[in-house]
């Protein structure tokens, strides 16, 4: 999940898809959602993408339960969390 509001325009419609394909979300009637009001009074459009076709940046919060979340504890590289979901959905190891 990545929320930006990079080339989002208030009152101008969200399309279903980005760029990738990949579903995002806007508010009402596909509209972007709008922040709340900042220090000035300002309230700026955002949306949710569901995957990015670039690389971001920052921290990801992760958590895990059942098969492969012994995996997820402390910080841990990214892509250790393929390694998880693997042990979680074929119950075999990557190493």
């Amino acid at each position: 999940m990545n929320v930006t509001g990079d080339d989002v325009e208030a009152g101008k419609r969200v399309p279903p898809r980005g760029e990738n394909g990949s579903p995002q979300d806007g508010g009402a009637d596909g509209m972007p959602f709008l922040a709340a009001a900042d220090a000035r009074g300002k309230r700026l459009p955002f949306i949710v993408t569901w995957a990015s076709a670039n690389d971001s940046s920052g921290g990801v919060m992760a958590r895990g339960y059942g098969p492969g979340a012994d995996l997820i504890r402390g910080t841990i590289d990214s892509t250790d969390i393929y390694r998880a979901l693997y042990l979680g959905l074929f119950e075999r190891r990557l190493d």
